[in-house]
């Protein structure tokens, strides 16, 4: 009996044990096994990114060795979340990217509506605004295809923002209550937070602060409830904003203080920087332009991306107020220090001799150059910090741009590529309608054959049009600029079809991807290959695709 209860003890411990881990259990590690993985990790996103991390990580690796594509870029998506959630677009960018790629294989509308919808966040916070839009009008469109009503509210959302961020501000609230509306029709308390933050801000925006902060407080609440700290510093923010336009300067510090701590505690980069921003307002409503000062350099610390003008001249505005104030404190010492000395000096005169006067005299005059003396080295201390911050704002100021041009090289590759993977899909598509119609040919009636070769032709001509081309070519020539009139230069007798080849060659396409973008078999373009060599002037141990990659510029 004994042995029986240590048995059954162990089990109910074993149980507690296991459900502590908060993994999923299964015998075997399968597909199932990957879906738990990637569902856990979406459930701890907004409460513990560290988990989600650790989830993701290994749903990857074990999609890797199933080739379960699927699950790999549902891992890739939330692993693109991570980045987001660190302000780090151009890594979020590549993973969605990674995750587009897979399902250009194998499509599913619902899982290219919520790539687009990714891809459209990271380029709104990219501040590539048009882009973005687009990619939220594809999602949508798919999403409403579906009947997937949270895909809709989301991209309802999202196009609401870019509206909001070109001061389109009546159109933004239109699409917000659509989202609304859908979010409360699924009872999804994130997505009725997250809403209603958005027409809080439209409401803000327009000076109407009570609604502002009716919105604003709901939303609180319901992030407070769903324990989603991720999205109360976003929301304590803004709340902020509101209380800081009212006047209300210690509602706006007390909340400040619990934004900061908690962007800090979830290592909320963009958040953390909102944060000192409004402590940084309210001290300096305060007058209290020494901590307003540290929290405004805080803030551009955080900021290693574009800094805003506002920001600067708010920052340089508070150091040089808080300057003022300290010269002004001395100024006073100073005075203060001056009407002592001479009150003194009335009181010797009087009582003592001249030979005390005039030791006095001398023990001022010594004070005054020594005091002179430190004046000058502090000015020339200071000075010299001013040297040298001017100088570490230049370097900085380079870096920068440096890392500025590097990204939107890399964004324009990223470009190139996307609009060539959607090219290859939509050939490849039309090719296989057009094969599909002329086996239909054999088998239907002569009416029927009349309208089918009309479409054949039709077709045809979408293939062979040259917009597709033209639209490649300005794509292609903002990544590589001179490729085209280089190869010109050098080899006058090119054709267009030659300067087409001879892109798609650069970017390392296989045959059957340059065939279907051609409208051409894999075999014409190997014979089109073998007459660019030998208008290239080639020899057979030469490289092609080495020869023309040498014409790329950046």
């Amino acid at each position: 009996m004994f042995r029986l209860l240590l048995f059954l003890l162990f089990l109910v411990s074993w149980s507690v044990y296991g459900q502590s881990l908060d993994v999923p259990v299964h015998s075997t590690k399968d597909t199932a096994f990957v879906n738990d993985l990637n569902r856990l990790a979406q459930q701890s996103f907004s409460t513990d990114p560290e988990k989600t991390r650790r989830f993701t990580l290994e749903a990857l690796t074990l999609s890797d060795s199933l080739q379960y594509s699927a699950g790999k870029i549902e891992a890739l998506l939330n692993n693109s979340l991570l980045s987001a959630l660190k302000s780090n677009s151009s890594e979020a960018l590549d993973l969605q990217m990674k995750a587009l790629k897979i399902s250009a294989a194998n499509p599913d509308s619902i899982f290219l509506a919520r790539i687009y919808l990714a891809l459209g966040r990271t380029y709104y916070r990219m501040n590539e605004h048009t882009i973005a839009r687009q990619y939220y009008d594809h999602a949508l469109r798919r999403y409403t295809l579906e009947k997937n009503i949270q895909g809709m509210a989301d991209a309802l959302r999202q196009i609401g923002n870019v509206l909001l961020a070109s001061t389109n501000r009546d159109e933004s609230l239109h699409y917000y209550q659509q989202a609304l509306k859908y979010e409360k029709q699924l009872n999804h308390h994130e997505g009725i937070a997250n809403v209603l933050n958005n027409i809080s801000i439209v409401y803000r925006a327009r000076g109407e602060w009570g609604k502002a902060q009716q919105y604003i407080e709901e939303a609180i609440a319901l992030h407070k409830r769903t324990n989603n700290m991720a999205k109360l510093p976003t929301a304590y923010y803004n709340l902020n904003r509101i209380y800081l336009q009212q006047g209300k300067t210690d509602e706006a510090l007390s909340l400040g203080q619990e934004e900061l701590r908690i962007a800090k505690q979830l290592a909320l980069r963009a958040e953390t920087q909102e944060a000192a921003w409004i402590l940084a307002d309210a001290y300096t409503k305060k007058k209290n332009y020494e901590k307003a000062l540290f929290y405004y350099r805080w803030k551009e610390a955080l900021d290693d991306s574009i800094r805003g003008q506002e920001s600067s001249r708010n920052f340089q505005r508070m150091q040089s107020l808080y300057e003022n104030e300290k010269k002004e404190q001395e100024l006073n010492l100073l005075k203060a220090e001056k009407k002592l000395s001479q009150s003194r000096s009335r009181i010797i005169y009087i009582g003592l001799t001249a030979v005390i006067v005039i030791g006095i005299l001398v023990i001022v005059m010594q004070r005054n150059r020594i005091k002179r003396e430190k004046e000058l080295a502090a000015k020339n201390e200071q000075l010299h910090a001013a040297e040298q911050l001017l100088t570490n704002a230049a370097l900085e100021n380079r870096a920068m741009a440096e890392k500025q041009l590097q990204q939107d090289l890399e964004f324009r590759h990223k470009e190139l590529l996307t609009y060539t993977l959607n090219l290859v899909q939509k050939n490849a598509l039309m090719e296989n309608l057009r094969e599909g119609i002329q086996e239909m040919l054999a088998t239907t009636d002569k009416d029927s054959k009349v309208k089918l070769t009309k479409l054949i032709k039709v077709i045809d001509y979408g293939l062979e049009s040259e917009k597709d081309w033209d639209e490649f070519r300005m794509y292609f020539e903002k990544v590589h600029s001179s490729f085209f009139q280089k190869l010109k230069d050098q080899f006058p007798d090119l054709t267009q079809s030659d300067l087409k080849l001879c892109a798609l060659l650069s970017l390392n396409l296989s045959m059957k991807e340059m065939a279907e973008l051609m409208g051409i078999s894999p075999e014409s373009v190997k014979m089109a290959r073998h007459r660019l060599r030998k208008k290239l002037n080639l020899v057979t141990e030469e490289n092609l695709g080495d020869f023309i990659a040498s014409f790329k510029t950046n």
